[in-house]
């Protein structure tokens, strides 16, 4: 089955991933920024109807949706915070756990000492958006700068 799973991923790297996601963006809880304060960055994603993108645990199958985080200063960073997983079954009746519509990924982060310049968020964020028919892998670099308060 996961050989199935593999093929379907290959021959779906012709379609652009951006066909199941509607919008992606990075925001912040804050729009600018002070040390020692802690800020909220938020990714968020919507997708078109049909579509569904993976858990941080997928299941069986699937892929987990994946954040990384590059900052032009030093920061201190909790975990990325999932919101709760909906349960999906698949073609093949496995379950698997993920999120359609829209969902919210959060990750607390408090910057440190960057002289006073605005402070560069970078992250890239890799998931698997899948539908009734096909599979297709995506990544996105997304940018925050906020100036410093």
């Amino acid at each position: 089955m996961r050989l199935l799973f593999l093929i379907v991923l290959i021959l779906a790297n012709s379609i652009q991933a951006e066909s199941a996601v509607k919008e992606l963006n990075l925001t912040s809880s804050a729009s600018s920024y002070h040390e020692d304060l802690p800020i909220t960055l938020t990714v968020k994603f919507k997708l078109n109807a049909g579509w569904h993108i993976y858990a941080k645990e997928p299941g069986k199958f699937g892929l987990p949706t994946e954040f990384s985080l590059k900052s032009s200063s030093k920061i201190n960073s909790d975990e990325w915070q999932y919101p709760k997983a909906e349960k999906f079954e698949e073609l093949t009746g496995d379950i698997t756990f993920g999120y359609r519509d829209s969902a919210e990924f959060n990750l607390q982060v408090t910057p440190e000492y960057n002289f006073k310049k605005n402070l560069d968020f970078e992250v890239d964020a890799k998931w698997l958006a899948c539908n009734q028919e096909l599979c297709v892998p995506g990544q996105k670099i997304l940018s925050l700068s906020l100036p410093y308060k």
